[in-house]
């Protein structure tokens, strides 16, 4: 199963961005070397353009270590519509040349996983901050780490 990560959440705080998930390189690092020889890939699907996307995460404290994880970076750019389209996983998919029908979306709105869900795929969860909510705001699963990931 391939993951997009809606990996613009993990801006770390310091870099003045969003704030950060501290889980999200050793999840993602330890996904990638457990899964990488199976054909995992991971991608960023954001509403961002692409360009904002790249742009922040190569702002990241971390960014050394992230960015090479992701081997596709897609965001909403022209003639595409913003989520909950499905338009940027899709296109994301089609990049990294998987079946989006195979793939786990994550991301932190109702409209990511509308967006999931348009676009067919396998799974959607939805990762909150703040445990005590548990509204999954229709995801298929509820996580509040990244390190829950394999637990769905």
């Amino acid at each position: 199963i391939q993951y997009f990560l809606e990996a613009i959440k993990a801006i770390d705080a310091a870099s003045g961005g969003s704030p950060s998930f501290p889980d999200v390189l050793g999840a993602l690092t330890q996904l990638s070397t457990k899964y990488k020889p199976l054909g995992l890939k991971f991608g960023v699907a954001t509403a961002k353009p692409t360009s904002n996307a790249e742009s922040d995460l190569i702002g990241l404290k971390i960014s050394d270590d992230l960015r090479p994880l992701f081997h596709h970076v897609q965001g909403t750019d022209a003639g595409m519509s913003s989520k909950p389209s499905p338009d940027v996983i899709v296109k994301c998919a089609a990049v990294l040349g998987v079946d989006v029908t195979r793939t786990v979306y994550i991301g932190d709105t109702k409209r990511d996983a509308a967006a999931a869900k348009a676009a067919g795929c396998k799974g959607c969860l939805t990762i909150r901050r703040d445990s005590t909510n548990d509204d999954d705001l229709g995801a298929d699963g509820l996580i509040s780490s990244f390190d829950q990931i394999e637990t769905y």
